[in-house]
């Protein structure tokens, strides 16, 4: 056995420890610290050319800071548990629009210390989150894993090679495991660094029982970011459309047999023949989705072009005894791809279609006229219900509501606006709704309802407010409408409103409230049921789509 290095035995005396209670076998989280050496920065990159043209980070450096990473550690001499650290990649937020094929992992090491001097083990998985919901669920699967010797070393950062396809618009999901090396007398630290992130950094460690991913900041670390890159080639085939169903706004029920109709746009030079192989369905518990039809067939597509299968597609049928809440399934596609200059080649995965089940509210039932739409804001996470414990379809939309209805139709399920700072009289800082009201204000969309300012937030929107509302978020604050014309017969032209419920009307968004004769009801407030479509058609919500 080796004499300990000078890092080592600093590393052990002088371990930082949180003020997190100690976990199993007397270990705990903790930082590598020694306050008579400073925290040094190191600008460390990849050894060699990347092997592949596109990577993938959420980290705005490659810098590796010391003294900055965490791990589960014995509390006793600074040997490390079990830890796993995570990253989770939309690649359609980072412009990845086709398939990945990774080739390469990279990330940095603080510092790795084996005591025995052989190297110490180091897994690194690729996961497939179909879901788009880590670390909220398991639903992953795994695309790929390598297991590599990890050298001692400082201030570097690894490359792990591995080959796996994370499938298009997916969450593709990186962890990198070490095992329990507290028995060996091993260190090994994560590279760090407290620049910018584009996502969150989450940590796991069975030693420290915390077997869910949690982000480093909700454990006492929030300036620690993991340095972790994704390297491979996209291939030029990018998800256009799904159609489910054979009618507009079909909604998946439970003992349906129904098509299942993907489409695919070619962005090579070439032209493609595409076959489609389902492998497998994932389906939540007491589902049993079953393949009626399991291939399909889209022919040659040309450059540039964009075809679907046409009439052989898939088909599915769905039994059993649906969950609550949201549900969906997934038909995870395999292509047989076939380019003019290249030998036929399989992409497996190459997309996660997430098929909607119907059902999610007791109050609203299929026959309701608004059903689609509803499901179609809930499936995109602009609303999860309401008050009464369903949906509450026949409530009044209040002007607090209408806020985060808008925001999050246009910015999506994961958006966050900036805390709130108390700029309305009414709506206190600390108010749930208050930092969905005032980005709505900072973004020009609204003023307020009177003096102070105030913002009315109990009040109930009313539909010509409402047309206001849709197009301002929609469009940003110096939009203005074109003229309006006349078209509602109890929509005085000109009026305060007249050109943005016209505009509504031009944009097929509303019919109105009365065909015959040509009504708005531009007073009346809308009920949640009523907003549904309007969301859905304003800001082109698709509840089966890439």
């Amino acid at each position: 056995m080796r004499s300990p290095s000078p890092a080592r035995l600093l590393g052990i005396a002088l371990a930082l420890v949180t003020t997190l209670p100690a976990f199993a076998l007397g270990a705990q989280f903790a930082r590598r610290s020694t306050p008579a050496v400073p925290p040094q920065h190191a600008a460390a990159a990849p050894q060699g050319t990347p092997c592949g043209p596109t990577t993938v980070t959420q980290s705005s450096t490659q810098t590796i800071t010391n003294l900055n990473s965490v791990a589960c550690v014995d509390q006793n001499t600074g040997f490390h548990g079990q830890n796993s650290y995570w990253r989770a990649f939309d690649l359609r937020e980072l412009g990845v629009l086709g398939p990945l094929d990774v080739c390469e992992v990279s990330f940095g090491i603080e510092v790795a210390d084996d005591m025995a001097g052989a190297g110490q083990p180091l897994t690194v998985n690729l996961w497939d989150q179909a879901d788009h919901a880590f670390p909220a669920t398991d639903q992953r699967v795994l695309l790929g894993t390598a297991t590599v010797t990890v050298v001692d070393q400082a201030d570097t950062i690894l490359v792990v090679p591995i080959t796996a396809t994370a499938p298009a618009y997916g969450q593709l999901v990186i962890e990198v495991s070490v095992p329990d090396r507290i028995a060996a007398g091993d260190i090994l630290f994560f590279g760090t660094n407290t620049d910018p992130e584009t996502g969150l950094t989450y940590i796991s460690s069975e030693t420290c029982e915390i077997t869910t991913p949690v982000p480093v900041g909700d454990i006492g670390f929030p300036d620690t970011h993991f340095v972790l890159n994704v390297t491979g080639t996209v291939r030029p085939l990018q998800p256009a459309a799904l159609t489910v169903g054979d009618t507009a706004n079909y909604v998946v029920t439970v003992g349906d047999t129904f098509p299942v109709k993907p489409a695919w746009t070619n962005n090579d030079a070439n032209a493609v023949t595409l076959l489609g192989t389902k492998s497998p369905i994932l389906e939540p518990a007491g589902l049993d989705a079953t393949m009626v039809d399991g291939n399909a067939d889209y022919g040659q597509i040309a450059p540039a072009a964009t075809a679907d299968c046409g009439a052989d597609c898939y088909s599915v049928q769905v039994t059993g005894t649906r969950p609550e809440g949201h549900v969906d399934l997934f038909l995870v596609e395999a292509l047989d791809a076939t380019f003019t200059t290249a030998p036929e080649d399989t992409i497996s995965p190459a997309k996660d279609w997430a098929i909607h089940v119907g059902g999610s509210f007791a109050d609203v039932p299929s026959s309701d006229i608004f059903y689609p739409f509803i499901e179609n804001i809930f499936h995109n996470g602009v609303t999860a219900g309401g008050a009464c414990g369903g949906y509450c379809p026949g409530d009044t939309t209040l002007r607090k509501q209408m806020a985060v209805f808008v925001l999050r139709s246009l910015e999506g399920p994961g958006y966050a606006p900036p805390a709130a700072t108390g700029i309305f009289t009414d709506v206190p800082a600390d108010d749930p709704f208050a930092p969905w009201i005032e980005e709505l204000f900072n973004r020009g969309v609204v003023a307020g309802c009177g003096a102070g300012p105030t913002y009315c937030p109990d009040d109930p929107v009313l539909r010509q407010q409402m047309a206001v509302f849709l197009l301002r978020t929609l469009e940003g604050s110096s939009y203005t409408p074109p003229a309006c014309a006349g078209v509602f017969e109890d929509v005085p032209c000109p009026s305060l409103f007249a050109d943005w419920i016209e505009e509504l009307y031009n944009r097929g968004v509303t019919g109105g409230c009365s065909a015959s004769p040509l009504l708005y009801c531009p007073t009346n407030p809308v009920t949640r049921g009523q907003m549904a479509p309007f969301l859905v058609k304003t800001f082109g919500l698709v509840l089966y789509g890439p």
